[in-house]
């Protein structure tokens, strides 16, 4: 394989964004190689995420070990009700979980291979417990790229950003370990959206690819909260574009933590720029922005692509 290609995990939970996402570093041949995904609960219950993911993974081309984590512990306390998003349409494919838990196959595959990329982008629950069960882990993981936390904006609460919120504790794990890491914020993501009129050409103009993702999103074009943005949000294919186009993103290196109460503010990002640390001491680079534009077209490009790979 070619040198300059990354290897990266894709840690995921579904939702259209993450299938935009996923369809998107499978798209990305020349520069990455996605060598396993791995589940969590997030935006759909565990079962209906890992269901949805192994129907994605086949649908985009994508022969790689598929795993699962826990199915959420605190249920009962999220603030808002999960929808799974997959459409009763979805093809049905013939892929398979590979029937052992999420932090296994992680730990198996940073095992076997050298400067691999983890990509989340729901919460870090998996990641989480792969540091714990096997702390050593962290020496072999190259860069950790995840979508979480905000500094002005929120999202679930008025706090916390949905990531981070549903498990603040794996968050707070991740981000101590220490491992060189970008945070891709709630704030960047309002610059990393597709207009209406792009997502309707979306399914118009592209192949089978195009118009399943054109679908989804505009499922999420129908939920109150969208009604009223100019983009629709992709947060999920956020970390992807920027391994492959890290120029079109600002942010800056930053202390970060993750407050871990049962108050009002769980789940929120804690940034601090307070005092003039080194940068060469830091590990957390936290994405603000995204050229917009550049972002879209990066992005429908790719999908566009996608559609001829699988054809």
């Amino acid at each position: 394989m070619d040198e300059g290609i990354k290897k990266v995990i894709v840690d995921c939970s579904g939702g259209a964004d993450q299938a935009l996402g996923l369809a998107y570093a499978a798209a990305c041949r020349e520069e990455l190689e996605i060598i396993g995904i791995t589940v969590s609960e997030g935006n759909a219950l565990l079962a209906d995420a890992v269901g949805y993911t192994l129907d994605m993974a086949e649908f985009f081309g994508l022969s790689v070990p598929i795993a699962s984590g826990e199915a959420g512990r605190e249920r009962e306390e999220l603030p808002l009700q999960r929808i799974s998003i997959l459409p009763e349409d979805f093809p049905k494919g013939s892929a398979k979980d590979v029937g052992k838990p999420a932090w296994e196959l992680l730990h198996e595959l940073l095992e076997r291979e050298e400067g691999v990329s983890l990509v989340a982008m729901g919460p870090l629950t998996n990641l989480a417990q792969l540091l714990e069960r096997y702390p050593e882990s962290k020496e072999k993981i190259q860069e950790i790229l995840l979508v979480g936390g905000a500094g002005c904006e929120s999202d679930v609460t008025m706090a916390a950003e949905y990531n981070f919120y549903l498990d603040p504790d794996a968050a707070k794990k991740v981000l101590e370990a220490k491992i060189p890491t970008v945070l891709c914020t709630l704030d960047a993501g309002l610059y990393a959206g597709l207009t209406r009129s792009q997502i309707c050409k979306l399914g118009q103009m592209g192949g089978p690819a195009a118009q399943r993702l054109s679908d989804l999103l505009v499922r999420m074009m129908e939920y109150p909260v969208y009604q009223v943005q100019p983009r629709i949000p992709v947060l999920g294919a956020m970390p992807v574009m920027y391994l492959v186009h890290p120029e079109i993103f600002s942010g800056e290196k930053l202390a970060a933590y993750v407050d871990c109460s049962r108050g009002i503010c769980r789940g929120r990002s804690l940034l601090d720029r307070r005092y003039l640390l080194d940068e060469e001491t830091l590990h957390v680079k936290v994405l603000w922005k995204a050229q917009a534009t550049a972002f879209q077209e990066h992005l429908i490009e790719g999908i566009f692509a996608l559609d001829e790979i699988l054809l």
